[in-house]
């Protein structure tokens, strides 16, 4: 590795810290003043997408350990923000889904990233697709070598067809679960119909 590309390099893994700090930082925020823990508000949010769920599947959705998701948990139950029930597919299992009072605490502790927003706005579109398909790599190359649970995204997701459609720049790849074209700026990170590639 040359000297150039080892300090573009550096400083990209620097950026991408400081925003990561930044996410941290905000998340402690809101989550304290919800009286919760960022793990506990993502567990929230994670529910309000997409529940029930069992604590296995939050385990991996959020890459963190058994024990501490249960402890999480545990605490939400006690909060009565999240029910336990037999799980539909199998009654000895356990699955989890928010109270009212659940949604509505997921509702305010989902909005923690909302103040990147303004930040991200200073690009124009053509930097915010960039920035995106550049991050959906990022994330696949992780996700690759295992070092971040699976995503739900287009680029792992056997729907999609990279640059199906290179005659239109704007609209080069495809859903095929839409059965329609989009751009970079659609790339999704978090799919409900993704289907492992």
């Amino acid at each position: 590795m040359n000297p150039k590309t080892q300090n573009s390099t550096t400083n990209l893994i620097i950026a991408l810290n400081k925003i990561s700090l930044a996410l941290r930082s905000e998340a402690w925020k809101q989550s304290n003043s919800n009286g919760l823990n960022p793990t506990q508000a993502q567990i929230l949010s994670l529910l309000q997408k997409s529940e029930p769920q069992r604590l296995s599947d939050i385990t991996q959705a959020l890459g963190i350990s058994a024990a501490s998701a249960s402890e999480s948990i545990r605490t939400l139950v006690s909060k009565q923000l999240v029910n336990k029930q037999p799980a539909p597919d199998n009654a000895r299992a356990i699955a989890l889904s928010l109270t009212e009072q659940g949604q509505e605490q997921a509702k305010q502790s989902s909005v923690y990233p909302d103040f990147l927003i303004p930040a991200v706005e200073e690009l124009n579109i053509d930097e915010q697709a960039i920035l995106l398909r550049s991050l959906s790599k990022l994330i696949r190359t992780l996700l690759l070598n295992g070092q971040i649970s699976v995503a739900r995204m287009c680029y792992t997701c056997t729907y999609f067809q990279v640059n199906a459609h290179p005659e239109n720049p704007r609209q080069q790849h495809h859903c095929q679960f839409l059965d329609t074209p989009f751009g970079d700026l659609e790339l999704r990170l978090d799919c409900a119909e993704h289907q492992l590639a």
